[in-house]
């Protein structure tokens, strides 16, 4: 038995056998890939024209960078939340500074400090309590200046004054029987 081989041979460029190669090379890497990233969930970049280390490094500088990406947004969102704590622990204490002072103030009465209190409890920030509270307490204040004395002493110094001005005697004059009679029935004058 004689056996006889033969070989097709064909004139083939180069230049084909290279392309063709490289075409082979990254569907054998492509399909690479994918059976990694789905066996392990890694996503793998082609870095072309980097070498080997540069490549390894440039994709864990990109996962680092992903990772402080996601950091930074999550202390974004912390620092959102605990600014809005802030500024609501703010204006509470700014409620109960003014309600304090409310309290605190003795030109103003009881009836008047609750008002004032209420008013500065339903403030929705610092500034509109701080208004509310100098705008009632100088109303209020006024008011109260207005209609009543300030201290006790006062309050005596003013009506006896009164009481004493209309109770003082005036000189004797010569007066008609009736202006006589009249003062008497007054309280004015002695019999």
């Amino acid at each position: 038995m004689t056996s006889s081989k033969s070989f097709l041979v064909l004139d083939v460029p180069e230049k084909a056998v290279e392309d063709s190669m490289e075409e082979i090379s990254r569907d054998e890497v492509e399909a690479d890939e994918e059976e990694v990233s789905q066996d392990t969930n890694v996503s793998i970049e082609r870095v072309e024209g980097m070498e080997k280390e540069d490549s390894e490094e440039y994709l864990k500088t990109k996962e680092k960078n992903e990772s402080l990406n996601r950091e930074n947004k999550n202390l974004k969102d912390l620092l959102e939340s605990l600014k809005s704590k802030l500024e609501e622990l703010h204006t509470q204490n700014t409620r109960l500074l003014y309600t304090n002072r409310v309290y605190e103030n003795t030109s103003l009465n009881e009836r008047q400090k609750n008002k004032i209190v209420e008013m500065v409890s339903n403030a929705r920030s610092v500034d509109e309590a701080r208004v509310i509270f100098e705008t009632l307490q100088k109303t209020m204040a006024s008011i109260a200046e207005k209609t009543a004395p300030k201290s006790l002493s006062e309050a005596v110094t003013k009506r006896s004054s009164v009481v004493l001005s209309s109770r003082r005697e005036e000189p004797v004059s010569q007066q008609s029987p009736t202006t006589d009679r009249w003062a008497i029935l007054a309280g004015l004058k002695d019999k």
